[in-house]
């Protein structure tokens, strides 16, 4: 499931949908690095590492968990934890700082004494159902596949986070011969083919998770992005209604319905579904950012458009979607914030050189 959550996270960043391949964008999986997450200078000399276990109150393992430190009431750094529920994290200044975990609506925080050397902490996530709680229960397609295909899968997932493509497509690959009917396999291949755009590569493989796998959000949530890129939005929501309808503590799949209904024009809808993917998904996502500008953009609200995009290009300064973010906050700086803006502003026609989805977040 964490593979699949980054693999969408990878689909909504700017070149991969941008949850598997353009890791810039996206919390670090399993390890992290404090001090390479921010400027030296405001790191003492003397640095401990940080490594644990994160599980249900009842003792069972938890995915999909990302893993916060906080120093001095900062975030310095997010990383989602391993398959298994354990992490690491190198580096970590030391002194006071609070970890804090969370799974959708789920958090538990901690604080702890960073001394020189290890540190070892086991973090308890409150689950209102059991450790696969927020929609993400184990369905019934996934427990039936084989263990050999379970392991293929892994070191293939292993395989991409170390940039190894041709690994990773090979080890999928044999996964699914093991197992054809393996969604979470046809998924990562499905946003490697998106990633190498070819779009409708991914949608046939998107499409066939879900019909190995209905009760599988992600598959949803997947499948849903890519129509995104294909333009065909009202597949993308009816697809993403029904991921969302069973899978509603996702916050890929509210961020996925804001960018099929910016696309169609109805602002207010984009915003709604914007901001309440933006009360679950984690505070480094920039491109919730966007997608609100935009959508303030076609309301009419200048001053509110403003504040997001200039929030996603501090953010994300160097992202391609920053250079047209940018050349609309000059624009409105040109006419004023009180000036509504014109057709220039709005979503899709932001240069005369690109189309609907150039500007629309996509990725």
């Amino acid at each position: 499931m964490r593979s699949l959550l980054r693999a969408i996270c990878l689909l909504t960043s700017l070149s991969v949908c941008t949850c598997l391949a353009q890791r810039g964008n996206l919390p670090p999986f399993g390890t992290g690095d404090a001090v390479n997450n921010g400027s030296r200078d405001e790191f003492p000399n003397t640095t401990g590492m940080i490594s644990g276990t994160v599980h249900a109150a009842d003792g069972q393992q938890v995915s999909d968990v990302t893993i916060t430190v906080r120093k001095d009431s900062r975030d310095i750094l997010t990383i989602y934890t391993s398959p298994d529920g354990s992490f690491e994290i190198s580096r970590v200044p030391t002194g006071d700082v609070e970890l804090v975990a969370k799974q959708g609506l789920n958090e538990s925080s901690e604080h702890i004494s960073v001394m020189p050397g290890s540190n070892f902490v086991h973090l308890t996530l409150a689950t209102s159902n059991g450790s696969n709680a927020r929609g993400a229960a184990v369905t019934a397609a996934q427990l039936a596949v084989p263990a050999k295909a379970r392991r293929d899968l892994e070191k293939a997932q292993d395989a991409l986070h170390k940039k190894k493509l041709s690994d990773a497509t090979r080890l999928i690959q044999r996964a699914l011969v093991v197992w054809p009917h393996y969604a979470e396999a046809l998924l990562l291949r499905a946003v490697m083919e998106r990633q190498a755009n070819s779009p409708q590569l991914a949608a046939a493989d998107a499409e066939q998770a879900v019909g190995c796998d209905p009760n599988y959000p992600p598959a949803y949530f997947v499948l849903g992005s890519v129509y995104n890129d294909l333009d065909r939005n009202d597949d993308a929501i009816r697809t993403l209604d029904h991921g969302i309808s069973i899978g509603p503590t996702f916050w890929q799949g509210y961020y996925e319905m804001s960018r099929a209904l910016l696309r169609k024009g109805d602002f207010p809808a984009a915003l709604r579904q914007a901001e309440h993917s933006s009360s679950l998904a984690p505070k480094e996502f920039a491109s919730i950012h966007l997608v609100k500008g935009y959508a303030y953009l076609g309301m009419n609200n200048s001053s509110a458009a403003r504040t997001e995009l200039e929030t996603y290009v501090k953010m994300k300064p160097d992202a391609e979607t920053a250079v047209r973010a940018k050349a609309v906050l000059a624009r409105l700086s040109s006419a004023g914030t009180s000036a509504a803006p014109n057709s220039k502003d709005n979503p899709g026609s932001v240069s005369s050189q690109s189309g609907a989805s150039d500007d629309v977040p996509d990725k």
